[in-house]
């Protein structure tokens, strides 16, 4: 995989970035017909970005590469933090590298290409275990309490307004997306299927990022797909979808994207308590300004500054992304994506999460900067 390096400095190409997987999206070919039940990948156009040079670190600072998964609501605690300089704070340069699916980070934190990954919990991550690689998840970066609706099924309108396509049922035999096979927008769809007596072999499961639905919905490429905020509000506002509902409806508290550490990362512990530091510091930024209303401006012309927010008339209509200021992961959820993976076969073998899943940063972070008391939060599940 190519990756191309955006320095904390540069943040503003991310909006670039964003146009340019919209453009190239649009040059998507037509699917072929008698589309596959089983999950498979869509066609689709790589993005590109404009090639950049690592940042020049300042003397005494670390350099610790972090992946992230395009302009989206749930890197806002990262963006907020390079933005702010609280990874500077905190001796450390960190280097942006965008990806296109969580997925895709596994290999680099395997080989410590990457030491920080900010993307979904995969079955490679699960399976990377078992082949005695020990990258951790180390904090929430997208969840979704009651309240957070930044993940949801959005439908074609057209198919929509026909009626066609008006609930879970009538996905049988309809091109549904997700941004990545074998994650977690895979498993909360094969859980919602189940609700109405469907399974993943009912519906054309199609691999289909973030920056290419757009243009698969104005292609008719897609009938329905998870999206994520800011995108979900962008496709209603043109008219592409209607929002069905959000994931946290009928499935509450998911913990659909994590923060992970590569094995090596991981041992520093100094260095990686810093870097966590850095992020809850950010993350109780965002949780102020959109869940407690204080100094909201500052962290929105940030988000504008990054390419999250692009329309001021969009933003009162984005649902709330979930991003827990303690950081502490839902264990039960990932446990319930772990007994998936198993029921599927693609993971072989029980994993045991205390393997996987390493809350001491987020508690040593919590120790410097005390409890935050967020009122998304207070299921015993995001706590410790």
């Amino acid at each position: 995989m190519t990756v191309h390096r955006i320095g904390a400095s540069t943040a503003g190409w991310l909006a670039g970035l964003t146009a340019l997987l919209i453009l190239s999206a649009c040059a998507a070919p037509a699917l072929a017909p008698g589309a596959p039940s089983t999950p498979t990948r869509a066609p689709t156009v790589a993005a590109s970005a404009p090639a950049s040079s690592p940042p020049v670190a300042r003397p005494g600072l670390e350099v610790v590469k972090t992946g992230y998964l395009g302009a989206n609501m749930s890197n806002a605690a990262i963006f907020i933090a390079a933005e702010k300089g609280y990874f500077e704070e905190q001796g450390i340069s960190v280097e942006l590298i965008p990806f296109d699916a969580g997925t895709r980070m596994v290999p680099a934190l395997a080989t410590n290409e990457l030491q920080v990954g900010a993307g979904s919990a995969s079955v490679g991550l699960f399976n990377s275990v078992l082949r005695n690689i020990h990258s951790k998840v180390v904090a929430d970066k997208g969840s979704g309490p009651p309240g957070a609706g930044w993940q949801a099924m959005v439908v074609r309108k057209d198919l929509y307004d026909s009626g066609a396509l008006t609930k879970l049922e009538d996905l049988r035999g309809r091109n549904f997306g997700v941004f990545t096979l074998g994650a977690t927008q895979e498993a909360i769809l094969d859980y919602h299927l189940r609700l109405v007596g469907l399974t993943l072999a009912d519906v054309n499961v199609l691999e289909v990022p973030g920056g290419d639905q757009l243009a698969a919905f104005a292609n008719g490429q897609l009938d329905a797909a998870w999206a994520i905020e800011p995108l979900v509000t962008i496709m209603v506002d043109r008219g592409l979808v209607v929002r069905l509902f959000g994931s946290e409806e009928h499935h509450p508290n998911d913990q659909t994207s994590v923060v992970m550490y590569s094995e090596q990362f991981a041992q520093q512990r100094d260095a990686a308590t810093r870097w966590m530091v850095a992020y809850l510091k950010a993350a109780r930024d965002y949780n102020d300004a959109f869940v407690a209303n204080r100094n909201r401006e500052e962290i929105v012309r940030i988000l504008e500054k990054v390419g999250v927010v692009t329309d001021r008339r969009l933003l009162e209509k984005f649902a709330y992304t979930g991003i827990n200021p303690n950081g502490y992961v839902n264990r039960e959820s990932l446990q319930e994506m772990h007994d998936y993976f198993l029921r599927r076969g693609t993971l072989p073998q029980p994993v045991p999460l205390d393997e996987l899943i390493d809350d001491r940063f987020v508690t040593a972070a919590i120790a410097q900067l005390g409890w935050y008391d967020s009122p998304l939060y207070r299921d015993p599940v995001w706590r410790r």
